[in-house]
C-alpha cells in the first residue's frame, strides 16, 4: 500500500468516524423510516383517518429536512 493510499484510508476513516457524518447517516435513516412508515402505515388505517396520518408524516419529514439543512451548514 503506497503512502498516498494510507493518507486516503486515513481521511475516510476520519470522515466516517466524524459527529457530522454519523448525524448525515442518522438523518438519511429518519427519512427513510418515516416514508417506509407512511407507505405501509397509512394504507392499513381506515380511510377516514389516513388523511391525518399522512398529514402528520408529512410535518414530520418536513422538520426533518430542517435539521439536515441545518446540519449542513454547520
Amino acid at each position: 500500500m503506497t503512502q498516498q493510499e494510507k493518507q486516503e484510508d486515513w481521511r475516510m476513516y476520519k470522515i466516517k468516524n466524524s459527529q457530522h457524518y454519523r448525524n448525515i447517516c442518522a438523518i438519511d435513516l429518519a427519512k427513510y423510516m418515516v416514508k417506509a412508515f407512511k407507505k405501509n402505515y397509512v394504507i392499513h388505517q381506515p380511510k377516514s383517518i389516513q388523511p391525518y396520518f399522512e398529514s402528520e408524516l408529512d410535518k414530520i419529514y418536513r422538520e426533518i429536512n430542517k435539521i439536515e439543512i441545518w446540519n449542513l451548514q454547520e
